[in-house]
């Protein structure tokens, strides 16, 4: 299962419609793509990565078919307050470890007040990442072999009584 599948099933088990992510750590793991600026919204529908003209090409080559890849002229916050009110979200889950005061109010602002803005996002994303799957098990070892020829190497060049 990708890390999308997994965000779902979590999703439908809350008692939200859909989940902003706005940190860009927790939107690389859940589309594998590293931007800086926009959001990824994942509703029960639909998945959206939303950037700016910057990302654009790239997203779309690097997402695949989870995510619709918008890049809104409206900015990417309203379009996603459009795209929560367009998917019937009444409870938004917001990553509170991550943003400020200020974020959230404006998040609140722009989602309306028909949509119950609730924290819970960073714990469930959190909680998917402590579990590895395949691709990134491969990576952890593949960096642990290069670190032990390495170290290896080293040995090699290593005398007692070096500083």
């Amino acid at each position: 299962m990708s890390h999308l599948s997994n965000l779902l099933v979590k999703l439908k088990e809350s008692d939200a419609q859909a989940i902003l992510v706005t940190s860009e750590v927790s939107q690389q793991y859940l589309t594998g793509f590293d931007f800086s600026d926009g959001y990824v919204l994942v509703t029960l529908n639909k998945s959206y990565l939303l950037t700016d003209f910057r990302y654009i090409e790239a997203a779309r080559a690097a997402v695949g078919e989870e995510f619709e890849v918008l890049m809104p002229e409206i900015g990417a916050l309203k379009k996603a307050g459009e795209l929560i009110r367009e998917n019937g979200v009444k409870t938004l889950l917001i990553e509170e470890a991550t943003l400020s005061c200020l974020a959230c109010e404006r998040i609140k602002s722009i989602v309306g007040e028909g949509v119950a803005v609730k924290n819970g996002a960073s714990a469930l994303i959190d909680t998917l990442r402590l579990y590895k799957d395949e691709s990134e098990l491969a990576a952890m070892q593949k960096a642990q072999n290069i670190a032990d020829a390495a170290f290896a190497h080293i040995l090699e060049w290593l005398t007692p009584n070096m500083t």
